[in-house]
């Protein structure tokens, strides 16, 4: 077993009614509403870093950073290991169940982003965002777009015996798959005659393949297709009204919340919803 495979994680996420999200991550995991956070869940109880993962060989031991982490639902001590392995854990209204994982996982800024997206949609429900869209801002079918699937869904591009076809005739019949994973979408080429790029980046051919950002390029043929994603406003405001929360309970003072005007109904519901929550179960931030 390779050294970065000996430090791999299997994390499952479920929020609520939520399907599970199952991860493979690099050890440590950070669990947190923090940007540094590996697995972010933004909610009033949720402290920047909550919670740190560490796989040591075939068992996973947890440090708790802040109050309010439980496992098996006894509260964990602040700073003291406890073995994971297989348990559950609660953080404010994410459950995880940690295991070893033996092949290495590819986590990177982006996807940490991704997954924070993904979680959000969990958190809001039947409020969430519309699902992420490609748009074709260039070439031949220019304006043509596509709603991304639900997870586990694959969309095949290109410019025929494919789930989206482009009229675009430097395109290889089956060009390059967008798969909606629990850690958002993945692209890779499909060995297409003129490649495919991400952001000026020549896409793999292997899996996973790269994951895509929000705003993300990709560059096919004649054609431009542009990655949106909703979920990333809803998740701005969310941690905007989270850090300004924070700040009026620490200092007094409130100061101004700049939410996108699309969602502020949904991500009121989002911190209303998880401040009832914290109420329940007593939850600290940190």
């Amino acid at each position: 077993m390779s050294d970065s495979s000996a430090r791999a994680l299997r994390v499952t996420v479920t929020i609520g009614t939520a399907p599970q999200r199952m991860l493979e991550l690099a050890s440590p995991v950070l669990c947190g509403s923090g940007r540094a956070a590996d697995v972010r869940v933004i909610d009033p109880g949720v402290a920047p870093l909550m919670l740190r993962l560490t796989r040591e060989g075939d068992r996973v031991v947890a440090i708790a950073a802040a109050p309010g982490v439980t496992v098996d639902g006894v509260p964990a001590a602040v700073d003291q290991p406890v073995v994971v392995t297989g348990k559950a854990i609660q953080v404010g209204p994410a459950r995880l169940v940690v295991a070893p994982w033996s092949q290495a996982p590819d986590a990177d800024a982006a996807r940490t982003d991704s997954l924070a997206r993904e979680l959000m949609r969990d958190l809001l429900g039947d409020q969430s965002p519309p699902p992420p869209e490609l748009v074709i801002e260039g070439g031949p079918a220019a304006g043509q777009r596509l709603a991304l699937p639900g997870v586990g869904a694959r969309v095949v591009i290109g410019r025929g015996d494919s789930g989206w076809v482009v009229l675009d005739p430097d395109l290889s019949r089956s060009h390059a798959v967008i798969e909606h994973r629990a850690d958002g979408a993945w692209l890779r080429d499909l060995e297409s005659k003129n490649g495919t790029r991400v952001n000026g980046v020549l896409a793999p051919i292997a899996e996973p393949g790269v994951v895509l950002s929000e705003g993300a390029i990709i560059t096919l043929g004649k054609t431009t297709i542009r990655y949106r994603d909703p979920a990333a406003a809803a998740l701005g405001g969310a941690a905007a009204m989270l850090v300004a929360d924070t700040h009026t309970k620490t200092t007094g003072a409130a100061i101004p919340v700049d939410v996108p005007p699309r969602w502020p109904i949904a991500v009121a519901a989002v911190v209303a919803a998880a401040a009832f929550a914290l109420v329940i179960v007593l939850l600290a931030g940190g």
